[in-house]
């Protein structure tokens, strides 16, 4: 195992199209850090530059203690799973799993050992005498994890490798993984797109944006407080409400009008948005703080018209608009209902909203003080 390091990594393309744009990063030695953003955002690129599939423009990778710039990716003792598979058609599984081993020139005895723990590790032993066309989807997933599994390198490098999976496969997937680290306690990088993979499944999540690094923490803690637009609306299945409004102070209250909507809230507890009165700002709201009913003394009223109400099984989404035409989103209890166009007042806790400055998109610390 060992600690990946970046510094000032970039990677400029022909043309000047600038892919990673100078990413600074530790991911600790037996970490599970998971590359997040939307297709395009150079999570991928940055994924390859690790691996030594793609060459640096600039800046530094150091896996262990040792600058891997120019070193050979056969050479960095990293292990790959890619979206395809790229299993040998071929080769039975256990042709598949010990290849590489063979490639290394690695004692029989050795091979033999390894490539049985670990198909007992991922459940494929039954397995072994097949060919990859003979699996399911999902074996040869497992199969493909094996031959990374099997090579006991110092980091796994994973790249979207659920993404071709059905649902219910894709979930049990990301908890095999889950259980597959922490056995193995080996550092890993898993790029995905899926947000809900990166929650589940990382320990931290990087969210890349247009080759940049725009916010690393926690899963918890990005979700919580987002850095800027870009974070609170990629986040979130509905992502966050947004809304532009302005600051407007009146006596010893803060206001916001959105739409047909004017929003009070007391400046004592609000004080640092002060120097922002006047100013244009964006008002966020998440749709799991939204409820159809008052349940505490800080809930501020909205009124909405009702457009849909989309049934998810354990839970509903309230899809509704205000005046003009903006929309909200809000998530309710299943067996909620309500008509086309008929108007509601949902609720939120003050305590629970976002303000985002509206030239930087960045987010503004709320609070007392």
């Amino acid at each position: 195992m060992a600690e990946i390091i970046l510094t000032n990594l970039t990677k400029i393309y022909s043309h000047n199209i600038i892919a990673v744009d100078k990413i600074d990063l530790k991911i600790n030695d037996g970490e599970f850090m998971v590359f997040l953003g939307p297709s395009g955002c150079g999570k991928s690129t940055t994924l390859r530059m690790i691996a030594g599939l793609e060459t640096i423009t600039e800046g530094d990778i150091i896996i262990g203690d040792k600058i891997v710039n120019n070193v050979d990716s056969a050479e960095r003792d990293l292990a790959i799973v890619f979206q395809n598979y790229a299993l040998y058609p071929h080769m039975t599984i256990k042709g598949n799993l010990s290849f590489g081993l063979k490639l290394r020139k690695l004692p029989n005895a050795e091979i033999e050992k390894r490539v049985m723990h670990t198909a007992e590790l991922l459940e494929i032993k039954p397995l072994l005498n097949r060919k990859p066309k003979e699996l399911s989807g999902g074996q040869q997933q497992r199969v493909a994890l094996g031959r990374a599994l099997v090579r006991e390198p110092v980091a796994f490098l994973f790249d979207e490798p659920l993404s071709n999976l059905d649902a219910k496969l894709r979930a049990s997937m990301r908890t095999e993984l889950i259980k597959l680290h922490r056995k193995l306690n080996t550092t890993t990088i898993h790029v995905t797109h899926d947000q809900v993979e990166a929650m589940t499944m990382g320990e931290r999540i990087c969210i890349l944006h247009q080759g940049k690094l725009i916010q690393l923490g926690t899963p918890l803690d990005i979700y919580n407080n987002p850095v800027n637009t870009f974070v609170a609306g990629f986040l979130g299945s509905p992502p966050m409400n947004l809304f532009n409004t302005k600051i407007l102070p009146n006596n010893d209250y803060l206001n916001f009008q959105i739409s047909n909507n004017l929003i009070s809230l007391p400046d004592k507890e609000f004080r640092t948005l002060i120097k922002y009165s006047g100013c244009e700002v964006i008002f966020g709201i998440r749709p799991e703080d939204l409820y159809i009913e008052k349940i505490s003394k800080n809930m501020i009223d909205l009124e909405v018209s009702v457009l849909a109400v989309e049934s998810l099984g354990s839970e509903a989404i309230l899809v509704a608009n205000f005046e003009d035409g903006q929309e909200i989103y809000a998530k309710v209890e299943r067996n909620f209902q309500a008509a086309y166009k008929d108007k509601l007042r949902i609720y939120f806790d003050y305590s629970k909203i976002k303000i985002f400055n509206k030239n930087s998109t960045e987010s503004i610390k709320i609070g007392s003080c």
